[in-house]
């Protein structure tokens, strides 16, 4: 798929997954993360080449994660559309331009490694 320029995919990914969480890595420009769906458990690798990312995905959940990386990543969002005013959001906007907010609807999986993070 096709993504805009500038784009970080590792801010990206992080800002929806966290951190600190055991289901994912970023190590010389391929991102790693496991997750389990309603079609069962999934490995998946993303990378950027070029102007696009590739995506492969391994597991019972595959063909469904693979629907989701684009969400995922925020790449289904119009960053044109976003306009923020003058002050401090406009400037962590231009700052940060590469970074997409991107979604997930498995809340669990974003909560739990913060909720133990706060444990520790």
């Amino acid at each position: 798929m096709n993504v805009p320029r500038p784009f970080d995919l590792a801010a990206t990914f992080f800002n929806v997954k966290g951190p600190g969480g055991t289901t994912g890595s970023y190590r010389n420009g391929l991102l790693r993360y496991s997750s389990v769906g309603p079609a069962g458990p999934v490995q998946v690798a993303i990378q950027r080449t070029g102007s696009d990312i590739v995506a492969e995905a391994w597991g019972s959940g595959s063909v469904e994660e693979l629907e989701l990386i684009p969400r995922l990543l925020g790449l289904d969002d119009d960053p044109a559309r976003f306009d923020p005013p003058a002050g401090p959001l406009a400037e962590l906007a231009r700052r940060n331009m590469g970074l997409r907010l991107g979604s997930t609807s498995r809340v669990f999986e974003v909560l739990a490694p913060v909720s133990y993070t706060h444990l520790t």
